[in-house]
């Protein structure tokens, strides 16, 4: 089976992409080692509106 891999540098522009990731990752990974509380807290990041441009 072939895959491609396209790597993307994160932009303003597909932000809802990234966060929808993040989250996701969260879930799907730490699950398992904190509690939903701590997981719930850790994905309000995303509210986040305010973000510094580090190019």
């Amino acid at each position: 089976m072939n895959k491609e891999l396209c790597i993307e540098k994160a932009t303003a522009a597909n932000i809802t992409e990234m966060q929808r990731l993040f989250v996701n990752a969260i879930y799907s990974v730490c699950a398992a080692d904190y509690n939903t509380e701590q997981i719930k807290v850790w994905c309000s990041s995303i509210e986040n509106k305010k973000r510094e441009n580090r190019s």
